[in-house]
């Protein structure tokens, strides 16, 4: 009967030691998971879409001299384009099928030039600056130059 009584007692000591180490085990898998699903890096793959992007600049005067800046800045590949002529308006681009990341800035800005001689009166005209995502239209914009070296600018975000 001791000896029952000592294997008894072995075995339940032993049963004990094996829940504390399963424990353990389980313990350390558990933080293994949760630290492993805490990463800092982002699936960009998930962010990535494609879009048809358009950017169009149109006038009330089309021989101004002026300066149009098309710029996609923060997609896999970033664009910048620039135009400065008196024969460029109206002026488009489209970038079709393009790799558009989650937070990628589109935007246009229009300088104008077109300063005349000295005490020569400043004709104003309008400028509109659009922005074309997928045939919608995210960012619209109408401007009225009144000076010559006025600056002014359209952005959209994803």
């Amino acid at each position: 009967m001791i000896n029952s009584y000592i294997s008894l007692k072995i075995t339940s000591a032993n049963f004990e030691n094996n829940r504390k180490i399963m424990k353990k085990i389980l313990l350390v898998i558990l933080l293994g998971l949760v630290v492993g699903s805490c990463s800092t890096e982002d699936d960009v793959s998930e962010k990535t879409t494609n879009h048809d992007i358009v950017f169009s600049v149109s006038s009330t005067d089309n021989s101004r001299l002026s300066n149009i800046d098309f710029n996609i800045l923060g997609s896999e590949q970033e664009v910048k384009h620039s135009s400065y002529s008196n024969t460029h308006l109206p002026l488009s681009r489209t970038f079709l099928n393009h790799k558009v990341n989650m937070f990628t800035n589109l935007g246009i800005g229009y300088t104008d030039n077109s300063g005349g001689a000295v005490g020569e009166s400043f004709e104003p005209y309008t400028v509109t600056l659009e922005i074309r995502v997928d045939t919608e239209v995210k960012a619209e914009k109408d401007i009225t130059i009144t000076e010559s070296g006025q600056v002014d600018f359209v952005t959209f975000s994803f």
